[in-house]
């Protein structure tokens, strides 16, 4: 993974004036504010959460190199404290909005859950990315139709100079309203971008309901 790309640094510089995503026009379905909206909000407060962490780390780093060397003991944790703000700054500085691996929302909440490379929170506290290492990523990568793991969806993404050129939302087979069918987004809003999704790929198959699939 190289370094991080000046539209990158363009999205964190201006959070809300430039979009996360740079769809093509054969995915222009994909394009829908209702498909994408909560995702631009969400890189939104990334970005700016990435720009407060930087200036933070960088803070907490600059203080540590002044301090007093010490001795001992204290000169090895000053010494392993300096390495581990030396390493979180280059990760957040490598990186841009393409921090965002994807997205997963669990089959009993409709709060989507953003798995990072690293783990984010922003000034107030709240967590803005999962950390793809930890236990509560674990279902973006292990979940399948046979064995979901609690999701009802997840959406990956795929970027390129910084920004989304494409994504992709599966639809886990979990019965719902009351294990009555119902059709794409009304029963999900990620169903009806999977239906999307097939159509921008009609080679892939023909688009059905997840819900029906779900059923069978």
């Amino acid at each position: 993974m190289g370094p991080r790309s000046e539209n990158a640094e363009l999205i964190i510089l201006n959070p809300l004036t430039t979009s996360a995503f740079d769809l093509p026009d054969r995915l222009s379905a994909k394009a829908d504010p209702r498909l994408i909206a909560d995702d631009e909000r969400h890189f939104a407060a990334v970005a700016e959460a990435l720009e407060q962490s930087v200036a933070e780390v960088s803070d907490r780093l600059d203080a540590e190199r002044r301090g007093p060397g010490g001795a001992g003991r204290q000169a090895m944790d000053r010494d392993a404290e300096i390495h581990r703000l030396t390493a979180r700054l280059r990760a957040l500085r490598r990186f841009g909005l393409d921090l965002c691996l994807g997205r997963m929302v669990a089959a009993d909440s409709p709060e989507p859950v953003y798995v990072g490379r690293l783990g984010l929170t922003d000034g107030a506290g709240r967590r803005l990315l999962v950390d793809w290492r930890s236990p509560a990523a674990e279902p973006f990568f292990g979940a399948t139709h046979g064995g979901p793991m609690g999701l009802a969806s997840r959406r990956r993404y795929r970027w390129s100079g910084g920004r989304i050129g494409d994504y992709w939302d599966e639809v886990l087979p979990v019965r719902c309203c009351s294990g009555r069918s119902r059709q794409c987004g009304t029963c999900r809003p990620a169903a009806r971008t999977a239906c999307a999704n097939r159509a921008a790929r009609p080679w892939d198959g023909p688009v059905g309901c997840p819900c029906e699939a779900g059923r069978k």
